[in-house]
C-alpha cells in the first residue's frame, strides 16, 4: 500500500464515523415520509369509510321505524341507495388503498351483509333488536379500520389522533343507537321494560361522557362543535323527549311522532359528524406537514453529507499531497547526503592509498640509500 493510501485511509474512519452518526437522522425522517405517505392514503379512505358509517345508521333508524310501523318501505328504500351510492365509492378507494389484503377482505366482506339483512327487513323476517345487532357488527367493522391505523402507527401525533376519532366515533354511535331505540319506543308508544330504561339512560350518559373524555385530541374549533352540539336545540329536544319517555315509562302513551322525533335527533347527531369531518380534515393538513418537514429533513442532511464527504475528500487530498510531497522532500535531502557522505568516503580512501602508496616508494628510497 503506497504512503498516499494510508493517509487516506487515516483519513476514512472519522468519516465514515460522522456517516454513521447521521444514518439514524436519514433513516428516522424517511421512515417518516413514508408512513406520513401510508396514512395520507388510508385517511382518504377511512373518511369515506365515516360517511358509510354515518349513512348506515341512518339506514339502521330508518329499518327499526319500518318495522313498528314508523315509516313506509319507499322512505327506507331511499337510505339504502344512498348507503349503497357510498359503498360503491368506499370499495373503489379500498380496492387501490395500501391496507393489507386482509383487511379489505374484512371490509367488503361487511359490504356483502347488506343484502340479506334488507331482504330480512323488507320482509319484516327480522326482529327490532336483531336487526340492531346485524346493523351495530357491520358499523364496528368499518370503524375498525381506525382502530388499525393506531395500532400500526408509530408517529405518535397520528396514534393519539385517530384514537381520538375512534372516541368521537363512539359517541356519535352511541347517539345513533338512542335516537333509533327512542323512535322504536315512540312508534310503539307503550310502556318501557327495566331493561330498556336503564338502556336509555345509559346511552344518553355515554354521548356526554365519550364527547368530554380526557384523551380526545381537540383544537379550538373542535371544542366550538362540541359546545355547539351541546347547546344545539335539537340536542336538548332530544333531552327533553328522553326525559317525558322516563317520566312516564310505566305508562306508555307518549303522544310523540316517532319521524319527526328521529329526525331532530338527526339533525343534533350531524354536528357531531361535522367535528369528525373537521377533526380528519386536519389531520390530512397535519401528514401533510409531517411529509413536508421530513423532505425538508432529508434534503438538508443529505446536502450536509454530501458538503461533508466533499471537504473531507479534498482535504484528505491536500494533507496527503502535502505529507508526502514533504517526505519526498526529506527522503531527496537524504539521498543528496548519502551521496555526499559517500563521495567523501570514496575521496577519503583514495588519499589513504597515495598515501601509503607515497610511504612505500619513501621506504624504498631509503633502503636504497642505506644499501649503497
Amino acid at each position: 500500500m503506497t504512503l498516499k493510501r494510508k493517509v487516506y485511509m487515516v483519513g476514512v474512519v472519522p468519516l465514515v464515523f460522522f456517516l454513521v452518526a447521521i444514518g439514524y437522522p436519514i433513516y428516522s425522517n424517511y421512515s417518516a415520509l413514508v408512513e406520513a405517505g401510508e396514512i395520507e392514503n388510508e385517511v382518504h379512505v377511512i373518511e369515506k369509510a365515516s360517511e358509510l358509517v354515518r349513512a348506515t345508521q341512518k339506514e339502521r333508524g330508518k329499518s327499526a321505524l319500518y318495522l313498528n310501523g314508523g315509516i313506509g318501505l319507499s322512505g327506507l328504500q331511499a337510505q339504502a341507495r344512498k348507503v349503497d351510492k357510498l359503498k360503491t365509492e368506499l370499495g373503489g378507494l379500498l380496492k387501490d388503498s395500501l391496507f393489507k389484503e386482509k383487511i379489505k377482505k374484512k371490509i367488503f366482506d361487511q359490504m356483502k351483509r347488506y343484502k340479506g339483512l334488507r331482504k330480512k327487513i323488507e320482509s319484516k323476517e327480522i326482529s327490532t333488536e336483531q336487526a340492531f345487532a346485524d346493523y351495530a357488527q357491520i358499523i364496528q367493522n368499518f370503524l375498525y379500520l381506525e382502530d388499525y391505523v393506531a395500532e400500526t402507527a408509530t408517529i405518535a401525533e397520528v396514534v393519539s389522533k385517530f384514537r381520538s376519532f375512534r372516541i368521537l366515533e363512539d359517541a356519535k354511535e352511541v347517539g345513533s343507537q338512542l335516537q333509533a331505540k327512542m323512535s322504536v319506543i315512540l312508534s310503539k308508544n307503550e310502556r318501557l321494560s327495566d331493561r330498556e330504561f336503564a338502556e336509555l339512560v345509559a346511552l344518553k350518559g355515554g354521548v356526554e361522557q365519550e364527547l368530554h373524555s380526557s384523551a380526545l385530541v381537540l383544537d379550538k374549533k373542535s371544542k366550538e362543535y362540541i359546545e355547539e352540539f351541546s347547546n344545539s336545540k335539537e340536542w336538548k329536544k332530544t333531552g327533553n323527549v328522553l326525559q317525558l319517555v322516563l317520566l312516564q315509562s310505566s305508562e306508555g302513551h307518549y303522544n310523540i311522532n316517532s319521524l319527526k322525533f328521529f329526525k331532530t335527533a338527526m339533525k343534533a347527531l350531524e354536528k357531531v359528524g361535522k367535528l369528525i369531518k373537521h377533526q380528519k380534515s386536519q389531520l390530512v393538513s397535519d401528514v401533510e406537514g409531517i411529509q413536508r418537514e421530513a423532505k425538508s429533513n432529508l434534503l438538508w442532511i443529505s446536502g450536509l453529507s454530501l458538503l461533508s464527504v466533499a471537504f473531507a475528500f479534498f482535504f484528505m487530498t491536500y494533507m496527503s499531497n502535502g505529507i508526502v510531497n514533504h517526505i519526498l522532500k526529506i527522503v531527496e535531502q537524504l539521498k543528496e547526503s548519502s551521496e555526499q557522505v559517500l563521495n567523501m568516503s570514496q575521496n577519503i580512501d583514495s588519499a589513504s592509498s597515495d598515501l601509503e602508496k607515497s610511504m612505500f616508494r619513501q621506504s624504498e628510497s631509503l633502503q636504497k640509500t642505506a644499501s649503497a
